[in-house]
């Protein structure tokens, strides 16, 4: 079952760890996390909608457990002071099969708060409507859509210059 549910789902919570972590390693390290949690743990869901919805908030709760991490902090903090910035300088480490513009865009929603990544990647990159992510979110459909137009508020303004 487990091993059905990372074939599904292993894409999906990678790039969500890539979303939040900004670094490929510690995505992968999100997905070992998850799908390992589910296997200690197991679960049976009602339906494929609850299978998605338990992975994706397991992995976005891990996400933020990880950056709030002592460790982490301490890591990036040496990272920096030796090589000047948290990731040493470098990208994100995209595959090359995306674009200029798609990386931008990409990095421009990694930069948002975390209240508008997530309503943005929950609603264009994994196609929830809002009521599902309030839902998912435990929030109250407006403050979902709310949040929704206050992201994209924030991506044109970042973008503005960006795309032209």
């Amino acid at each position: 079952m487990v091993e059905k549910l990372y074939q599904k789902y292993s894409d999906m919570v990678f790039r969500v760890g890539v979303l939040y972590m900004r670094n490929e390693q510690e995505s992968y390290d999100i997905v070992q996390d998850v799908f390992l949690k589910l296997l200690c743990h197991p679960k049976q869901f009602e339906d494929e909608e609850q299978e998605k919805a338990w992975i994706l908030r397991v992995a976005i709760n891990r996400c933020k457990d990880q950056l709030k991490s002592f460790w982490r902090k301490k890591r990036i903090s040496w990272q920096e002071y030796q090589n000047g910035s948290a990731n040493g300088g470098e990208g994100i480490g995209y595959s090359d099969d995306f674009s200029d513009e798609r990386q931008m865009v990409m990095s421009a929603v990694q930069n948002l708060p975390d209240i508008y990544k997530e309503v943005i990647y929950l609603f264009y990159y994994e196609g929830y409507k809002a009521e599902e992510i309030a839902r998912l979110m435990r929030r109250n459909p407006s403050t979902v859509r709310s949040r929704l137009q206050k992201a994209r508020e924030l991506l044109k303004k970042s973008l503005k210059g960006d795309l032209l």
